[in-house]
């Protein structure tokens, strides 16, 4: 199956690590060996590359109105299974499902939904409005992988799916995140003239409890 295959292709972030660099062999070697294959396979009417592995493949025709189903290629935290690139059929009762299920790292974090996406694509009808299918290779938790789809590779659209697990609920919006840099600044002198110096410290120990104290809206239910 679609899902057993991708649970067999090691696209995971190096044991030990936190981060894995797009444009990294293992990803490249993901990418060429399996995932690419899967896309062409679906008969795409454009495939778009990126010199760091990301792939947006339009199906239907042209245009800026159609709907983007982003998946994701990395995945994380197999440290603690055994056989974490072999795809497992189990009980699905053991996890909480009907039936039978496929287990191996990235199936309920990344590859399960991207299985889902790629046969959903396959099961398309004719198309009025473009469906741009894409992978994305970011694996440092950062926006860069959004950025090189949709800046460098120039895919547009009204509409985006975001093919993650979601313990299969259809989540309206992203969590998204804001990502703050603050500086301190500071400067130092000699001992001769301690009046130029100016102690960064104490600043640095103010936003920090500024932030302790801050208090957050409540949670969106």
């Amino acid at each position: 199956s679609t899902l057993a295959t991708l649970l067999e292709t090691d696209s995971s972030v190096p044991t030990g690590a936190t981060e894995i660099q797009p444009g990294d062999p293992r990803l490249l070697d993901a990418l060429e060996a399996t995932i690419l294959p899967l896309v062409e396979a679906l008969d795409p009417a454009e495939v778009r590359r990126h010199p760091s592995g990301d792939i947006a493949a339009r199906f239907g025709p042209e245009g800026d109105d159609g709907l983007l189903l982003q998946t994701y290629l990395v995945s994380q935290h197999g440290n603690l299974m055994a056989d974490p690139h072999v795809a497992r059929l189990v009980d699905g009762a053991e996890l909480g499902l009907d039936g039978p299920a496929l287990v191996g790292q990235g199936a309920n974090q990344n590859k399960g939904p991207m299985a889902a996406a790629l046969t959903a694509v396959r099961n398309l009808p004719s198309l009025r409005k473009p469906v741009w299918l894409t992978v994305n290779c970011e694996g440092k938790s950062s926006h860069g992988g959004s950025q090189r789809i949709i800046g460098d590779l120039a895919v547009t659209a009204a509409h985006s799916v975001l093919a993650f697990g979601t313990d299969l609920r259809v989540s309206l919006g992203n969590r998204g995140r804001v990502d703050v840099g603050i500086t301190v600044h500071g400067a130092s002198s000699h001992s001769s003239q301690p009046e130029l110096e100016h102690n960064p410290i104490p600043g640095a120990a103010a936003v920090i409890q500024g932030l302790i104290d801050l208090r957050l809206p409540p949670a969106h239910p």
